[in-house]
């Protein structure tokens, strides 16, 4: 009875029931069993929770074949288990065919002279070219002008000129060299005269003595010139004949012999002097004033030593008699020293104030030489 019931379902188990007649169906020899028991495993594996697995030993055939409900394992199902990403998708995907009679373009070559583009104002015409390449060009020809007129004048003043100038040269003459003139002692160049009055005097002339400068030529002069002078103190200027003042060494030289040579007192005095006359109601009065170029009192004080001892009449336009002593006096506030005569109003005094030296052949016509002078306190 087990046999028989084991053989029953071994042959159920490899022969299907067909859905309309309860009756096994044949599949052939090939598929009796393996395809029975997958048919079975499917329907396990598909069976919904709380309902019982179809096509169990003695169970009631199911309405449809299995084999039609559970397909075959293939390709497909290994394909459906694995998961799926952007790497499948893009390998499933097939490019598009190219599109049939398309046309073909091959693009010209670039020039790699020109410019990658022309860059356009804001009224769309084409910028200049550059300014700093025309510059150069334009300070090229400058340079080549200003070389060119160079290089002509050269030619021109080395080759042109000496062709045409090639005359005989003119030859001057020589000169003949004028011998030098010596200057006779005491012979001066001074042409203009500064006068050490710094207030104006009653008037200022300019007498000339013609040839030698002697005594008997200024005592003439002087007396000439006085007669048409108003009162007062004049300053005048004696000149030689080339009209050059008279310098004070030789004028007083001339005037006062027994002075000593004019070498002494051209060593202590400057050239130019100030000569006036003084005239009043008691006569003619001449006096002088020089200016010391030395420094050496006691060359000065032996000049002084030299004056007292001189004749003093030697001074006077008219002799005015016999002289007293020498004496110490004061006039506005100098000291200086006088020699009275008999005649009134007549005395011969000095005095030194600074680098300027006074001498007067009177009292009064003294006061007023200082005052111009502009030494009285």
């Amino acid at each position: 009875m087990a046999n028989n019931n084991n053989q029953s379902f071994d042959n159920t188990q490899s022969q299907p029931f067909d859905d309309a007649q309860g009756k096994p169906v044949n599949t052939g020899a090939g598929d009796q069993g393996s395809g029975s028991l997958t048919d079975r495993l499917n329907n396990v594996a598909q069976a919904s929770p709380g309902q019982p697995p179809q096509n169990l030993p003695g169970a009631a055939p199911a309405s449809a074949p299995q084999d039609k409900l559970v397909p075959e394992p293939g390709p497909a199902a290994a394909d459906q288990q694995q998961p799926r990403t952007m790497m499948t998708d893009m390998g499933q995907m097939t490019p598009p065919a190219a599109p049939a009679n398309q046309p073909s373009f091959t693009p010209a070559g670039i020039d790699a002279n020109e410019p990658m583009f022309t860059p356009e104002t804001a009224n769309g015409m084409e910028m200049e070219p550059d300014i700093a390449g025309s510059k150069s060009h334009t300070l090229w020809w400058i340079l080549g002008i200003v070389m060119g007129i160079i290089i002509l004048g050269l030619i021109g003043y080395f080759v042109v000129y000496p062709i045409f100038s090639s005359g005989e040269p003119v030859i001057n003459p020589p000169v003949a060299e004028q011998p030098a003139t010596e200057d006779q002692p005491g012979q001066s160049e001074l042409l203009s005269h500064t006068s050490a009055f710094k207030g104006a005097p009653q008037g200022q002339i300019t007498v000339s003595l013609d040839g030698t400068v002697t005594s008997a030529a200024v005592t003439t002069t002087l007396r000439r010139e006085a007669a048409e002078l108003p009162d007062g103190l004049t300053e005048i200027i004696f000149t030689d004949g080339a009209g050059n003042q008279v310098p004070f060494g030789q004028f007083v030289a001339a005037v006062a012999p027994s002075l000593g040579d004019q070498e002494s007192t051209a060593a202590l005095f400057a050239d130019d002097f100030t000569a006036f006359i003084y005239k009043n109601a008691d006569g003619i009065w001449p006096g002088y004033i020089g200016k010391l170029d030395a420094t050496d009192p006691a060359a000065l004080t032996a000049w002084f030593e030299a004056l007292e001892a001189s004749s003093l009449g030697e001074f006077f336009v008219t002799s005015p008699g016999d002289f007293q002593e020498f004496r110490n006096g004061t006039v506005l506030g100098l000291p200086d020293r006088f020699a009275p005569t008999e005649t009134a109003g007549a005395s011969l005094g000095y005095l030194a104030n600074e680098t300027e030296v006074l001498i007067s052949t009177s009292f009064e016509g003294m006061k007023e030489a200082i005052r111009l002078l502009g030494w009285a306190s």
